[in-house]
């Protein structure tokens, strides 16, 4: 696990971690000030997530991680490709790790 930066959510300070899923997938997650785990950002879908290149991933933007969008995007870590990719009731969006 490495840490890569840090955002600001709900005037909680989080690290923004990177590490990767069994299929070597990039995981990307959050820890709060103690490094447990605060939520997990990143998605695996093994039909996609291992084909997508190193610095790409599936990002988790619905539900309890809605919030979490817009700091993480704001930080400058992240880019948000514009491309989706459906999940049983849910899109998923791809993301790009700018560093």
């Amino acid at each position: 696990m490495k840490k890569i930066g840090e955002i600001i959510a709900n005037g909680e300070t989080l690290d923004v971690v990177r590490t990767s899923f069994p299929n070597g997938a990039a995981c990307i997650v959050l820890t709060d000030a103690i490094g447990a785990l605060s939520a997990r950002i990143s998605v695996n879908v093994p039909e996609v997530s291992p084909y997508l290149s190193a610095d790409l991933f599936l990002a988790k933007t619905y539900s309890e991680n809605q919030l979490l969008r817009a700091p993480l995007l704001g930080s400058g870590l992240f880019t948000d490709t514009g491309e989706r990719i459906d999940s049983g009731f849910v899109q998923l969006e791809i993301w790009k790790i700018n560093f």
